[in-house]
């Protein structure tokens, strides 16, 4: 897994890698879904997948919805659209784009110690 950080205000982009597990249906998932509040769970019981495009008056959500929202078992229909990634990272680059030098440090994590180290490396 990569995930790259840019702020362009800055110049400071920031690489972070390591690996990544996904949790669906599971403990780990069902831990995570409690903590959710049931106006966020709505948004995983929609009909239509996210980004779809729909009719002004196409319903999203279950048909058997009151105008009021769903009751809380209504919206534990969608803990099965529901998933937590678990992220593990392992070594961030940290680069600075500026004029006239790029700036560049790596930061490494050694599994064995749980300590990090770092170096300066050329961008």
């Amino acid at each position: 897994m990569e995930c790259l950080f840019y702020n362009p205000d800055q110049g400071i982009q920031i690489r972070a890698v390591g690996t990544a597990k996904l949790h669906t249906g599971n403990s780990v998932a069902f831990e995570a879904w409690r903590t959710v509040p049931l106006s966020n769970r709505i948004n995983y019981c929609a009909t239509v997948a996210p980004g779809a495009t729909i009719a002004p008056a196409d319903p999203i959500y279950p048909a058997d919805w009151s105008e009021e929202g769903p009751t809380a078992d209504q919206a534990d229909a969608g803990f099965k659209n529901f998933a937590v990634v678990e992220t593990r990272v392992s070594q961030f680059d940290w680069l600075l784009l500026e004029t006239p030098y790029n700036h560049r440090i790596q930061l490494q994590l050694d599994e064995e110690t749980g300590s990090w180290t770092r170096a300066i490396i050329a961008p």
